[in-house]
């Protein structure tokens, strides 16, 4: 699955102190590392990621599964149908 790219659709699951500084881009809302998740399916992997630590102190995490395929194909494959 290395190289493949993220979905375009996941769930954003959003920490339970979120603070704003103002209406601006902040430096925290940056990308601050990448996890990869092993699950049996996309719920049991939102579980696992709603006990993370840091969504104790605001943060948020993005949950997209890793594409089957790549995005090449999948448009090649809805042309042809």
């Amino acid at each position: 699955m290395l190289g493949f790219p993220l979905e375009h659709e996941g769930k954003l699951i959003a920490g339970k102190n979120l603070i704003t500084d103002g209406p601006f881009i902040e430096s925290k809302e940056a990308i601050a590392g990448l996890i990869f998740i092993h699950a049996e399916s996309f719920e049991e992997a939102a579980r696992i990621v709603s006990n993370a630590p840091c969504l104790e102190y605001g943060q948020t995490i993005e949950l997209r599964p890793v594409s089957a395929e790549p995005p090449e194909l999948q448009i090649a494959r809805k042309k042809r149908s």
